[in-house]
């Protein structure tokens, strides 16, 4: 007998990890001591843009659209998305924190819009996910971004999750460059 599947979790969305590391980069990126509030500026909005950029891409990774705990590999891909969640948490938490919660920001919406169901409360103007909607509606606006609308849905393929481990893999060996270069760089 098979288990009734419940969406809780927006699962068409990309996964925390890659987030979080996207944040790392763009804050790295356009780091800046001279220019700090420009800096930070310019790093808020990559962060926020950022996220939309990447569930668009989620299309063509592992994510079904329906959460299903009777599937073992659905359970053992998102416990392994939650170590790997802690332990980015853990090692970029504290420089990082702000540009890692403005990358993350947007999936406040989720918890927003599923708390109230799951705890039966209504927030009259926050039933859809107001931060994806605008994102979205920016993207898909975008001259040239809404070709990322055409990308192949693979988020029930378990192969797929392949393109966001190569994902997550080329941004963290991006931050890593861009730290071995700041080392190397002496005024």
């Amino acid at each position: 007998m098979k288990t009734k599947q419940i969406s809780l979790f927006a699962t068409d969305k990309m996964q925390a990890p890659t987030h979080i590391l996207t944040g790392v980069l763009l804050q790295k990126l356009f780091d800046s001591k001279r220019h700090q509030t420009v800096a930070q500026i310019i790093t808020a909005l990559a962060c926020y843009f950022s996220h939309g950029l990447l569930d668009k891409l989620a299309m063509a990774t592992y994510h079904p659209p329906v959460a299903d705990f009777s599937d073992v590999f659905w359970v053992l891909y998102h416990l392994a998305v939650l170590l790997i969640t802690v332990l980015l948490l853990y090692v970029y938490g504290s420089e990082y924190k702000w540009a890692i919660a403005l990358a993350l920001l947007p999936d406040l919406d989720w918890v927003v819009v599923h708390s109230q169901h799951l705890f039966h409360f209504d927030i009259p103007f926050y039933n859809e996910p107001l931060l994806h909607n605008a994102l979205h509606y920016i993207i898909d606006n975008t001259p040239g971004l809404q070709l990322l609308n055409n990308l192949p849905d693979y988020r029930e393929l378990y192969s797929a999750c392949i393109v966001e481990i190569l994902l997550g893999l080329g941004i963290l060996s991006a931050v890593k460059a861009l730290a071995q270069r700041r080392r190397n760089i002496h005024f």
